[in-house]
């Protein structure tokens, strides 16, 4: 027999029966997690193909991963909002029964550098990236820090609207994530995992000039200086077909880009820049794993103190021994990972030594 519904209530209670039958349960409560009362991989295909039948809907593995109780798949089959811009969500594993973990971009914009974490995740843990407006396509800049953060937690929202959530950023993107974190305990939600990677919370002043911007842009992982031919290119305004001829015969990196995708990578560099030195005006009320990359005569150490300020729950550090520019290559990755995994799976000063800890 086919279900009928006339409203959201009605489909709620149509979908808490289902999930009690599939899971051969005599009775669920709207708010009962699927996975947390034993749904398996074979009950999540049977509810699947029952609310394929019964409700003539069909869902995904993912969104079932994603809205786990009645009332939440209730709301979400009830919503008319759009969904994430793909503009700036990069999906980097769609699939997986554990809520999602979400990484935001360094100063590049860019988030297909956290695909280097995937081999070393769960395979049960979806990853997206955030990635910058103005890379696919030109778009009007964000004008604050707070404009930005507000503009991620709704992205995010759109593709996880129930807890927990979990985040992650490197450089930026963990100011980013730490702003995102503030908002989403704010209104209410479940913030499980907030990492921040070879980040501080304010940049310290004063703001480097625009040369000095694109020379570090142009810095490859495991370097301290650019090459002098390179160096000497790095002057505004900038000589585009000079500069891509060194960088096409260097191999560097960018050589595949055009001007148009340098440009905008270059004028998001220099706004991360200014957006970085904002002020922190909020106190997170959470955990936070402070992941630091400490090459010789780095002065991370007292970055971990610095996000001690503004957090008020633990602060546990998980040092790498690799550059700033280095954090993502597939060593200090799976380092990352790692210190991941353990955080998820327990308090995190469990796993990782805290820096001045008795």
């Amino acid at each position: 027999m086919t279900i009928r519904t006339t409203d959201q209530d009605d489909r709620q209670r149509q979908l808490t029966v289902l999930f009690a039958e599939t899971l051969g349960r005599a009775q669920l409560a709207a708010d009962d997690d699927f996975f947390a009362a034993g749904g398996g991989p074979d009950d999540v295909r049977e509810l699947l193909r029952r609310i394929r039948v019964e409700l003539r809907t069909r869902l995904t593995e993912q969104t079932l991963a994603e809205h786990r109780t009645p009332r939440t798949l209730a709301a979400f089959l009830a919503d008319d909002r759009p969904g994430p811009d793909p503009a700036v969500v990069l999906p980097l594993r769609r699939s997986g029964a554990q809520a999602p973990l979400f990484c935001i971009h360094p100063g590049s914009g860019f988030g297909l550098p956290y695909a280097t974490l995937l081999p070393h995740l769960d395979p049960q843990l979806p990853v997206y990236a955030l990635q910058a407006r103005g890379l696919v396509r030109q778009e009007r800049l964000a004008a604050t820090l707070d404009d930005l953060a507000d503009d991620y937690t709704a992205q995010i929202l759109a593709v996880h609207p129930d807890g927990p959530h979990r985040l992650l950023g490197w450089c930026i993107g963990g100011r980013l994530a730490f702003e995102i974190a503030c908002r989403l305990r704010a209104a209410g939600r479940e913030v499980d995992l907030l990492t921040v990677v070879s980040s501080c919370p304010v940049a310290p002043d004063p703001l480097p000039e625009a040369e000095m911007i694109l020379r570090q842009m142009l810095l490859p992982p495991g370097r301290d200086d650019l090459d002098a031919e390179l160096n000497a290119l790095c002057r505004l305004p900038i000589d585009y077909d000079r500069l891509h001829e060194c960088l096409r015969r260097t191999s560097h990196p960018m050589a595949r880009l055009n001007e148009r995708a340098f440009a905008a990578i270059f004028d998001l560099y220099r706004h991360h820049e200014r957006l970085s030195r904002t002020p922190v005006g909020r106190v997170y009320d959470g955990d936070l794993l402070c992941v630091t990359a400490e090459s010789p005569g780095s002065a991370e150490a007292t970055v971990v103190d610095q996000w001690r300020a503004v957090v008020g729950g633990r602060v546990a550090e998980y040092p790498l021994a690799c550059r700033h520019t280095e954090v993502l290559e597939p060593v200090p990755a799976a380092g990352i990972a790692a210190a991941i995994t353990a955080a998820l799976s327990g308090p995190v000063e469990r796993h990782v030594q805290e820096r001045g800890a008795a």
